[in-house]
């Protein structure tokens, strides 16, 4: 009987060695006594798992499959985690705030570093400047190019997309990755939205739609209206309800005042807003140029816009020349020629 015990002990043993261990804390203390829910990464609608919180703590354990991340959640506080073998501990707190594990701990490295960056640079730098942190920084760098084919890569391109780099670098990076990043579902359709932007947008005609009650008066407006008329044409997609777009009227008036004279036009299109809140934004900024009203998604979907305000510069035969998420004055200028 004794020789059996020891046959098998080994075997559990090595049962163990491939499971993960996931304890975590959890600040608010109204999840006390209640349910915490683990969802798969790609796909949050999918209930992988559920603990029970105990005061304020709480314990994941199963399978480890380090190809695998997770996102842990009660109410709205969300944290990502890796099913990597061996233990990790996890604090909801943030949405990246693990160690203990290899991949997890580069992971929240990176986060944390990210962070500090986006504080610093939002802190210091104008609000028109766009910042590339993969350029810039050397450590974000480094630790992207060293996790280029594993699942840190993909959350990284993942999570922090356009937020961290330009959509140049995205298409650099994604065509020097390895085929474990190339082959992820989520990083091809980013990789085909960037690529498809890139081809359509700059040198390509603009692309007309109308609105049935789209100019102020109440009548039919199209874009057509406005570009492809002989003139530089400045169109501005916006909302009332961001209020990143109002940071820049500013210049946004002195370039409309300096070149309407001359050879250009301005016309906003707003997007996903009712037209008594672009109306009164209008009026409360005192905004000189035409505007296209109650556009829905249509632009959206037309343009392909993945984050406004966005300014597209059109030239005098409707053709693209520049577009960005923020205004410049200087880097808008040197494109009337």
């Amino acid at each position: 009987m004794k020789k059996l015990a020891l046959l098998f002990f080994p075997i559990l043993f090595f049962s163990c060695a491939d499971k993960y261990v996931i304890d975590g804390t959890i600040p608010n203390y109204r999840f006390r006594n209640s349910y915490i829910y683990m969802l798969d990464f790609f796909d949050d609608s999918k209930i992988i798992d559920s603990a029970f919180v105990k005061e304020n703590e709480f314990r994941f354990k199963g399978e480890a499959d380090p190809d695998r991340p997770v996102i842990i959640q009660a109410g709205k506080l969300r944290s990502i985690v890796i099913l990597e073998k061996g233990k990790t501990s996890v604090d909801m707190s943030g949405l990246v705030k693990t160690k203990g594990t290899s991949l997890n701990n580069i992971l929240s490295e990176f986060h944390a570093n990210y962070t500090q960056l986006h504080d610093s640079f939002k802190q210091n730098m104008p609000d028109d400047r766009e910042v590339d942190f993969i350029s810039i920084d050397k450590s974000t760098h480094n630790i992207l190019q060293n996790n280029n084919n594993n699942i840190v890569g993909v959350l990284i391109l993942t999570l922090y997309d356009k937020r961290l780099m330009k959509e140049s670098n995205f298409l650099k990076i994604y065509e020097s990755s390895g085929e474990f990043i190339k082959e992820n579902e989520t990083i091809k359709r980013l990789y085909e939205f960037y690529s498809r932007e890139r081809g359509i947008y700059k040198g390509k005609k603009f692309v007309d739609f109308t609105i049935p009650d789209g100019n102020i008066d109440g009548t039919e407006a199209s874009l057509s209206d406005y570009v492809g008329k002989g003139k530089y044409t400045l169109v501005t997609f916006w909302a009332s309800w961001e209020t990143t777009f109002f940071r820049y009227t500013s210049d946004l008036k002195k370039f409309y005042s300096k070149h309407h004279s001359e050879n250009l036009d301005i016309v906003g299109v707003s997007v996903k807003n009712l037209r008594e809140h672009s109306l009164g934004a209008i009026q409360k900024h005192n905004i000189p140029w035409p505007n296209i009203f109650n556009a829905g998604e249509l632009p959206i979907e037309l343009y392909e816009i993945k984050d406004i305000p966005l300014f597209i510069l059109f030239d005098p035969e409707g053709i693209i020349i520049h577009k960005s998420n923020g205004f410049n004055i200087k880097d808008f200028e040197k494109f009337l020629n």
